[in-house]
């Protein structure tokens, strides 16, 4: 049993970390490219990708290391349990032993051997450069190999020398003891690349068992060799097995060809990849089956069973490998399909800018893999949420046929109904169905009867959205925003906007997004008195969103610069020269100005000139002047000859 658990616990070490990056200049274009499970091994365990593809043994250090601290805790444990028991007679007997004196110094004579080795192993990587060795060229793997594994073989070595060679008595117990160590040891080491040396170890040390091969050393060596190299083995097979899988991930699906839709493909190669987790769940499925007959097993028999539990066994059994499969195995397969689509997702936005055609193309392949992942977890909302979102941004693209357009937005607003259904109680799932219809009121456009019925779907999911999470400033933003596009009002607006600063009075967006629709609805109006009678709020919320952006840490940084350069702007254009000033001062100290340093000291030079202050407006434009690029100086020496003027 302990066999089988080391075995497993080695295997999900193997799960986790296996995978392959293509290195620098290889492509895969046909089978001939593929790696091999061996390489696929080897990168994922003494290779990172992340650096450059660097020599890295370390993760395979974790596996050895878990895997010897895993053999000695179940020895221990079996010790402990009275498993194993330690003889303590002074000699073995004629009978038990084959260890003759002889043997005993040929034991001697190869634990020798194998300690001058690791001496010599571990002189060279201290004093190798010294001696002509390129130690300098060596990877990690070969510096761990000298100065790590050859003075610990050197140690176990003269730990089992030093008895045989003083005759104590149990000598040949504590030599075939570190002999079945190094035995185990070196299939490991064999991995890492140990080559002649871990091959001699290898035999040596087989050779030393053999020799003082007795009762006493067999009540060690047979269970500790069993579960180190059982365990070591079956994890190593199941790690190939699952590189194999990798491997087979990386190879076009059966049945696609290159007249296979890219949808139809993009899903085929999805799933293929979700089938690497079938080898792990077969392994643990096993290592159960096993293990129960394990525990059973020393139990004494009946002679039979009832029939009942006959009957029952085959039925129980079916119905948990049914259970498994619909419960655990095809939701972790659905979360594997689901991120395969993540990519396509996160790449449509960008690609759309550039072609829409491209644009579609991702957003199909996205819709197709997330339908995918929810034909295997239809419960799953969040599966919905991302389909709906992805339906969403597509109609955004074929907005020039309505009749398209609307369809696809129905089935958006379908895929987000199922999710609200499943969770009621996420807020996400009411406000994306406000997103949906805010979206489609825009696409509509004011000429459409059909717009004021999407507004108030929108408020209405809106209003149900901070219903379920009242202290959410970011879905009342959104709603006063919504609110104002559509209205073009800032009495229906600002509000919505009081109540989200009321609610969460520590998120600087709120203040940041109302001096903007103040600028805005100040922009709109005629009428001089009116427009005057918004400055004084504009700069109080601009003065609010940068203290609260100053002293309080958030995940997501509020945009301060751009609204205080569209608030100096839009002073400046309305002659408010003092506090265009004040805004364009407030953006030299930010480091997130989107206006060029030297561009905004003219602006303050341009603000003093127009009040007449010529010494404040040279100085700033002097200053502008020592920090622009070249190509602008004679534009600003131009500037500053109409200043005064």
């Amino acid at each position: 049993m302990w066999s089988f658990l080391l075995a497993l616990i080695i295997a999900l070490m193997a799960f986790s970390f296996t995978n392959y990056s293509p290195p620098p200049g290889k492509v895969i274009q046909s089978m001939a490219d593929l790696p091999t499970a061996a390489e696929i091994f080897s990168q994922s365990f003494f290779v990172n990708p992340a650096k450059q593809f660097a020599e890295s043994p370390f993760l395979f250090l974790v596996l050895v290391m878990s895997w010897l601290l895993g053999t000695l805790l179940a020895v221990s444990e079996m010790v402990r349990s009275g498993l194993i028991t330690l003889t303590t007679a002074a000699t073995p007997t004629r009978k038990e032993s084959k260890a003759q004196p002889n043997h005993h110094k040929i034991a001697l004579a190869l634990f020798g051997t194998g300690a001058l080795m690791g001496l010599v192993l571990l002189l060279i990587g201290l004093f190798g450069q010294s001696m002509g060795v390129d130690v300098a060229a060596w990877g990690t793997t070969q510096r761990i190999g000298h100065l790590t594994v050859a003075p610990l073989v050197l140690l176990l070595c003269v730990q089992a020398a030093v008895p045989l060679l003083r005759g104590r008595p149990q000598a040949h117990v504590t030599a075939g003891t570190v002999a079945a160590v190094l035995f185990a040891l070196s299939l490991p080491l064999l991995i890492a690349g140990g080559g002649w040396y871990a091959a001699f170890m290898l035999v040596a040390s087989g050779f030393v068992l053999y020799l003082l091969w007795d009762t006493a050393v067999a009540n060690i060596a047979t269970p500790a060799l069993t579960i180190s190299l059982t365990s070591f083995v079956g994890g190593l097979i199941f790690a190939l097995v699952h590189a194999n899988q990798l491997r087979g991930g990386m190879i076009t699906p059966a049945g696609v060809n290159a007249e296979t839709p890219e949808t139809v493909r993009r899903v085929a190669e999805a799933v293929q990849y979700a089938g690497i987790l079938n080898p792990i769940y077969l392994f643990i499925f096993t290592f159960l089956l096993v293990t129960a007959v394990l525990i059973v097993l020393p139990r004494p028999a009946k002679t039979s069973g009832s029939n009942a539990g006959w009957i029952a066994l085959p039925i129980l059994l079916l119905a948990g490998l049914i259970g498994l499969r619909e419960t655990n195995l095809q939701v972790v397969q659905a979360d594997i399909i689901y991120k395969r689509g993540k990519p396509f997702d996160s790449q449509a936005p960008s690609a759309a800018a550039q072609d829409r055609a491209q644009g579609l193309i991702l957003w199909d392949n996205a819709i197709a893999i997330y339908e995918k992942a929810l034909e295997l977890a239809p419960n799953e909302d969040f599966y919905y949420l991302w389909l709906g979102r992805a339906y969403l941004e597509k109609a955004t693209l074929v907005a020039a046929n309505p009749t398209e357009r609307d369809a696809i937005l129905t089935t958006a607003e379908e895929s987000l109904f199922v999710a609200q259904r499943i969770n009621p109680l996420n807020t996400d799932h009411t406000a994306n169905l406000a997103r949906l219809n805010t979206r489609w009121a825009g696409l509509l456009g004011a000429s459409n009867p059909g717009q004021a019925e999407k507004v108030e779907d929108a408020q209405a999911y809106y209003r149900a959205a901070i219903s379920l999470s009242p202290q959410n400033a970011v879905v009342r933003n959104e709603y006063g925003r919504m609110t104002y596009s559509f209205s073009q009002s800032c009495a229906e607006a600002m509000p919505i906007y009081e109540e989200s600063r009321t609610a969460d009075p520590f998120y600087a967006q709120t203040p940041l997004e109302m001096a903007e629709i103040q600028i805005a609805c100040a922009t709109n109006t005629e009428d001089t008195a009116e427009r005057a009678t918004y400055y004084d709020d504009i700069m109080a919320n601009l003065e609010e969103g940068l203290r609260i952006a100053t002293e309080v840490t958030m995940k997501d940084r509020p945009p301060v610069g751009q609204v205080w350069a569209r608030a100096a702007q839009a002073f400046a254009g309305w002659e408010e020269w003092d506090m265009a000033i004040a805004a364009y001062e407030v953006l030299l100290e930010r480091a997130d100005n989107p206006i060029p340093v030297w561009q905004t000291h003219i602006q303050i030079a341009t603000a003093y000139n127009a009040q007449g202050e010529t010494e404040l407006a040279l100085a700033q434009a002097n200053i502008a002047k020592e920090d622009a690029p070249a190509e602008v100086l004679t534009q600003i020496e131009a500037f500053i000859g109409t200043i005064g003027q």
